[in-house]
């Protein structure tokens, strides 16, 4: 992992400051963190795949700053679970993932060579950031776009992945793992206006780069 940092050029990322490719990307890849914590106080990430655009993503800031920019997502996630850690002297190197699929269709098949360049970076040099994923509100088109995706994880990782359909009940699996206080509304919990940074922001209708 440190040989990989080096040769990566992590630690000048690191110390870069923000672009207007970064704030593009913030703005428009729906993902965050929750407010509050799982049952052993550590964060949940959400992401709202169905929302994204991955393909308008990558047309707008190039696909080595989309990597780059998940990379560092990565790692802000890693020392929010030690701040976390070190707060309620535990120790956790993993945190869970929600990925909601409400609105995925089957135009999200252009955006898996994007979503594979960024596995095929991440998944070897942050292992073990992942403690389970959960795919709630997956349509039947999910098991097409998966069976594309499942082959790029490694058996570790694939292992994690637990998939609710669309009218299954993924609330008592989210409550295995944490508070209904975590968990958003429009997924079975009672906590509003938690979503940070993780709104429904749909296809993109523009080009940034020439402000159109």
């Amino acid at each position: 992992h440190g040989q990989w940092r080096d040769a990566y050029g992590f630690p000048a990322l690191l110390a870069a400051p923000a672009t207007p490719e970064d704030a593009f990307i913030a703005r428009w890849w729906p993902d965050g963190l929750l407010e509050g914590s799982d049952l052993k106080g550590r964060p949940v990430q959400l992401i709202r795949l169905g929302k994204a655009d991955l393909p308008g993503i990558e047309r707008e800031v190039g696909r080595e700053k989309w990597i780059q920019y998940c990379c560092l997502k990565n790692e802000a996630l890693f020392e929010e679970i030690r701040k976390r850690c070190l707060a309620q002297n535990t120790f956790e190197t993993s945190a869970p993932l929600i990925m909601d699929m409400r609105d995925l269709g089957s135009h999200h098949a252009w955006g898996v060579p994007l979503f594979k360049a960024m596995l095929d970076v991440t998944e070897p040099n942050f292992p073990e950031r992942l403690s389970a994923t959960y795919i709630v509100n997956a349509p039947v088109i999910f098991s097409w776009l998966y069976g594309m995706v499942k082959g790029f994880l490694n058996p570790g990782t694939a292992a994690k992945v637990r998939v609710f359909g669309a009218s299954d009940d993924h609330l008592s699996a989210l409550l295995e793992v944490m508070p209904l206080s975590t968990i958003p509304t429009d997924l079975g919990g009672v906590r509003c206006g938690n979503n940070r940074r993780v709104d429904g922001v749909g296809r993109l209708k523009f080009d940034f780069h020439t402000g159109g």
